[in-house]
């Protein structure tokens, strides 16, 4: 890692902490690229446009990381003569919501780090577990989704109550008169070759207390097999979930990345497969096919928030600190653990292996 470019962010992280007062919104049709412009290089921040999490180039490198392992660990895991499409119910995706905290850095990056641990420590009990993910920051404005709760949006409001508990665990008294917070969670794909074990792991997730608190902390679900009543094929469903889980808590819907709140989990959790087919792209509330640069998207991330999550994402990215030359140099946000079974091998059992992206 190149430290004197590391130490210079770091310096300008503590000399912009009043980003966030900078309330100004994207104007609806403004392109996502021009976005981080306007954000990043105004601020002496021009170098995260190409390093952080909501780079678009750093966002499909991270996609095509994790496709590769998604692709091998579907090949590897096929009996000779299996057809790879059988192997879809031993595959599921995973939510797990951790906490809600104020647009602190410090805070932050404090949480993420504790979450990943956590997550790494619980998955390394399983033996044959498969885990592969990323710990991800969204945005969230808690006014915004109070002003506009309603009893016809269920997904809305289910979300919104299950934030209002994670407000009432996590955020001091003295930090409850702002308007947006950072959800810090969590998405992963993982694999066992026996089907019982993984509804073991998702019984033992709900037994985490930091992970029981709240309904819908946990989410872990089948892939899908179909899409507009069409077959959908497995290694399509995982190209899918790649491209999903590395957005960095911005929202996506095929080719498209926002810089824009998400009121429901239907943007979010529910369904990444659904939602990363390009016909999914119809919506006059999305700011890039809306072709309108006089209307303040009112939806959009306020420049300070922008700022906020580039420099925050950057962090997540360099959690482990290793050299350029390292595999998992910028992924330090991301999980990869893999318990090997155990083997007879010449009357002996070999021990178990774990992999994974340590801070």
């Amino acid at each position: 890692m190149d430290r004197d470019y590391d130490e210079t962010l770091s310096e300008l992280f503590e000399s912009t902490d009043d980003s966030l007062s900078d309330v100004r919104r994207f104007t609806k049709g403004t392109h996502y690229d021009k976005k981080l412009a306007l954000c990043l290089t105004g601020k002496k921040l021009s170098p995260l446009i190409d390093d952080c999490l909501l780079s678009r180039t750093v966002q499909l490198e991270h996609a095509d990381f994790l496709f590769e392992k998604f692709k091998n660990k579907l090949n590897n895991s096929a009996l000779k003569g299996q057809d790879r499409e059988a192997l879809f119910k031993n595959f599921r995706f995973l939510t797990i919501l951790d906490s809600l905290v104020p647009l602190t850095h410090k805070l932050a990056i404090t949480r993420v780090k504790e979450f990943k641990e956590k997550l790494q420590k619980f998955f390394k009990q399983y033996e044959g577990l498969w885990a592969v993910g990323a710990v991800e920051v969204e945005i969230v404005n808690m006014s915004s989704m109070r002003l506009f709760r309603t009893e016809e949006n269920a997904e809305e409001l289910r979300k919104l109550n299950t934030l209002e508990e994670l407000f009432k665990l996590w955020v001091a008294p003295e930090d409850r008169n702002n308007d947006s917070y950072a959800l810090i969670h969590f998405h992963a794909l993982v694999f066992h070759a026996n089907v019982s074990k993984l509804d073991a792991v998702k019984a033992d997730l709900a037994k985490v207390i930091n992970w029981q608190k709240v309904g819908h902390q946990v989410m872990m679900k089948g892939l899908s097999r179909t899409y507009d009543g069409k077959h959908k094929p497995l290694i399509v469903s995982l190209e899918h979930i790649a491209n999903y889980i590395t957005k960095g808590g911005t929202d996506r819907v095929g080719d498209y990345v926002y810089l824009r709140y998400k009121h429901n989990y239907s943007h979010t959790t529910h369904d990444p497969e659904k939602l990363s087919e390009k016909s999914s792209v119809k919506s006059d509330i999305i700011s890039e096919v809306v072709d309108d640069y006089s209307y303040e998207d009112k939806m959009s991330f306020t420049y300070g928030e922008t700022i906020f999550l580039a420099k925050l994402t950057h962090s997540m990215m360099r959690m482990n600190r290793v050299d350029s030359s390292h595999k998992l140099y910028r992924k330090a946000h991301l999980i990869i653990t893999e318990n090997r079974s155990r083997q007879k091998s010449n009357g002996k059992q070999m021990q178990n292996h774990s992999i994974a992206c340590s801070p």
